[in-house]
């Protein structure tokens, strides 16, 4: 019986490490679910969105809300499953997603949230060419390939090694090794996660490919009508800028 127990127990240690290593799929529950509640659905990017409902994104989504009387209630999803219930009419409000994969009978969000993609390094310190990821080790994210591929095409087969994989804080981890020459992703995203796990190293952004036009969603016109408008009040007001600094946003 001791064993079973302590076998029990290592499971639900294992599934709470998993999933807040991985980010899977969670759900905050402080708010209770009325009228005035907007649910929000992401998914794990920091600085843009942390567990808990906060994050840079997270925050100027509730200050927007909190201006035209709402509150925010977010509940994660994996990117796959953010698009896919979306295009599926499951979602109430959803933040953010990249305008190209969007349909067109959606209302969107003025802009507020820039991804920029970059290429970095750990060891090359300057600006660098496209054509100076010929011959090296470069990874990046899932898809890379094909969001980036007016950037990355003329390139990438001359690269010695170009591997798309799962979860950034895998690929800083593949850089800080030095398995890898460079690491292809969001500069505030790449910026955030190479703080919090090599405080001791700096990371540098060597070549902006490009920005992307991302916005939050919904098939509720009349929500989206009044997200912006309080979006527009925290610019009026500050506090826009004031929760950007908060997490040290690069924006250009």
């Amino acid at each position: 019986m001791l064993f079973l127990a302590l076998q029990a127990k290592s499971m639900v240690v294992a599934m709470f490490v998993a999933t807040t290593i991985l980010g899977g799929d969670t759900e905050d529950k402080s708010v209770v679910n009325n009228n005035d509640v907007v649910v929000v659905f992401t998914h794990l990017n920091p600085p843009w969105a942390y567990k808990y409902c906060r994050g840079a994104e997270i925050d100027i989504v509730k200050a927007a809300f909190a201006q035209v009387g709402k509150k925010v209630r977010c509940q994660y999803r994996s990117y796959a499953r953010l698009m896919r219930d979306f295009s599926h009419k499951k979602q109430m409000f959803t933040t953010s997603i990249v305008k190209v994969n969007l349909p067109l009978d959606v209302s969107l969000s003025a802009p507020f949230v820039h991804f920029i993609d970059v290429v970095a390094s750990f060891k090359t310190e300057g600006d660098i060419t496209i054509e100076s990821l010929a011959g090296q080790r470069v990874v990046a994210y899932q898809h890379a390939a094909n969001y980036l591929e007016k950037e990355l095409a003329p390139v990438t087969q001359q690269m010695r090694l170009f591997r798309e994989l799962p979860g950034r804080a895998e690929q800083l981890r593949l850089l800080a090794m030095g398995r890898v020459d460079y690491i292809i992703g969001d500069v505030n995203i790449l910026k955030t996660l190479a703080k919090e796990l090599f405080p001791k190293r700096t990371l540098h952004i060597n070549l902006v490919l490009t920005q992307w036009d991302v916005r939050s969603a919904t098939h509720d016109p009349e929500l989206m009508a009044l997200f912006n408008q309080g979006l527009e009040k925290i610019r009026r007001n500050g506090q826009f800028d004031q929760i950007r600094d908060q997490y040290h946003l690069v924006s250009q």
